[in-house]
């Protein structure tokens, strides 16, 4: 029987969305402030009371303070972000597959059972208030390794596109994108007053107390999306491990019209761009320690970032791109200007007009990325959109892991001189970027052309022969997602706790 309309868009696994992402967003929003006030006095010996004025006032004791205090912060944030950039990558990529055997239901629980029992871990640490700032690391484990905030997103975006068909499903994707992005401004938003109606403990069980209803709405009132599917119940379907060596030379090897050089370029300007994810690890501590940012301003600015993020990704795919009909290597190089003019105007700032403005450059960051996949889809064949995505989910993640060293290392050799080097870093980054952007600009890019009926059919015989074929269309959803796993990081500056 047809679904009807009413009944296609009837509120489902929106709700979990809605209520993890809110919390997990409240408690980024807290965690520096937290963080620092908590090293200060565990492990540094700095008296309580005036550890306690760190982010919340601005006076001499926390101007003196907060850059004695940050470098070992921005050690453990160090720490912490090497973590949640190796182990739920490969989780992520194969919860896909799993759940196409096992169904969805079990893995959405799986995931909101890690994040409760983290946020209750938080809860426990914040309470007692002699643990030190380390026990955060031990308290985001069960959420680290049910695949944290990247296999949840792939749950939902399957959940989603089983329940729906293909006529509903782009304006079902477009509500979770809404949803996701509403509930990321109003956590940052409502964080600090919530923190200052009450505490850290108050605050902490509220998070823990959405996520466990989220829990109990998953477990007795969300249906399974693939009951009764006969397919997925029979599947003897057994997990494969990638070989390497055949992702990797699926990447280099010759294509016709230089599409090596293509893709390889277009490679380099993601990892280029994906590299500067760094910089969000400290920029937190940058703006309290020259500007002395408030808690309170810091996650309005946040909220109001977020926004602007949304409204420039919308205006430059819909607009620029679909109505203007500008092509996207143009769109990728008016980002990638625009992150130039941010970075610059964030290191030679001396008041907050100039950071305020910063903040309004960034807001077409989202679109370089947009571009550089569909792109990457003109050139490669859906056959090797898997084992391509692949080595671009990987070589992001290890990319992403290198930045969250590199950027805390040099804020911290800088700090004390001149804390916006790092700054600089990204423009590095993003110039060099600009220059391959500006190349494939320049050349006729080469498209993937579908092969003729007989090619098709010898080259799925040799596929099967050499078993190549990997990745299932889960499997390549996952691996999609994968570039965008840990895309909560952007929207604020520090790791989820």
């Amino acid at each position: 029987m047809a679904i009807s309309g009413f009944q296609s868009f009837r509120i489902t696994v929106e709700i979990p969305l809605l209520l993890l992402t809110y919390s997990i967003m409240v408690q980024k929003a807290l965690y520096t402030n937290l963080s620092i006030y908590r090293t200060c006095y565990t492990i540094l010996d700095y008296p309580k009371e005036n550890c306690s004025q760190l982010g919340n006032e601005d006076n001499n004791m926390t101007e003196l303070l907060e850059p004695k205090v940050q470098p070992t912060v921005n050690h453990i944030n160090m720490v912490q972000s090497t973590i949640q950039s190796t182990i739920p990558l490969f989780i992520c990529i194969y919860v896909g597959l799993w759940s196409d055997r096992f169904g969805r239901k079990p893995f959405l629980i799986a995931s909101l059972a890690g994040a409760l029992v983290s946020a209750a871990a938080n809860v426990l640490i914040v309470y007692f208030e002699d643990l030190t700032t380390w026990w955060f690391i031990a308290s985001m484990m069960p959420y680290v390794l049910t695949g944290e905030t990247g296999a949840f997103m792939l749950l939902v975006t399957t959940y989603i596109a089983d329940i729906t068909t293909s006529e509903q499903r782009a304006l079902r994707l477009a509500l979770f994108e809404v949803i996701f992005g509403l509930s990321s401004v109003f956590g940052n938003f409502s964080a600090s007053y919530l923190f200052y109606a009450t505490n850290y403990a108050t605050v902490y069980l509220i998070t823990m107390s959405l996520l466990g209803f989220s829990l109990l709405y998953t477990i007795f009132v969300l249906p399974e999306s693939l009951k009764g599917n006969k397919e997925v119940q029979n599947s003897k379907e057994k997990i494969k491990l990638t070989n390497v060596k055949d992702l990797v030379k699926n990447i280099f090897k010759k294509r016709p019209n230089n599409g090596r050089i293509h893709l390889l370029s277009i490679l380099g300007i993601i990892l280029l761009q994906n590299f500067t994810i760094g910089e969000m690890t400290v920029l937190t501590l940058f703006l309290r320690a020259k500007f002395y940012w408030t808690l309170s301003k810091i996650t309005l600015v946040n909220s109001i970032a977020s926004i602007l993020n949304i409204i420039g990704t919308v205006f430059s795919t819909v607009v620029l791109h679909k109505l203007l009909k500008i092509q996207e290597f143009p769109l990728v190089l008016l980002a990638s200007i625009s992150h130039i003019i941010s970075n610059i105007l964030r290191a030679n700032a001396t008041n907050d007009i100039y950071l305020y403005i910063s903040y309004c450059a960034f807001a077409f960051r989202g679109m370089g990325g947009i571009m550089l996949r569909t792109v990457t889809s003109f050139i490669i064949s859906s056959q090797e959109m898997g084992k391509v995505f692949a080595v671009i989910s990987i070589l992001t993640s290890l990319d992403e892991l290198t930045a969250n060293i590199i950027y805390p290392m040099v804020y911290n050799a800088t700090l004390h001189t001149n804390s916006g080097i790092f700054n600089y870093m990204s423009v590095g980054m993003m110039a060099v970027g600009s220059i391959l952007i500006i190349y494939m600009m320049n050349v006729n890019y080469a498209h993937y052309e579908p092969p003729t009926k007989e090619e098709d059919l010898d080259a799925k015989k040799n596929m099967a022969l050499n078993n190549m074929d990997i990745f299932t269309p889960t499997q390549r959803m996952s691996l999609e997602i994968g570039t965008r796993t840990f895309s909560l990081r952007s929207i604020t500056n520090t790791p989820i706790p």
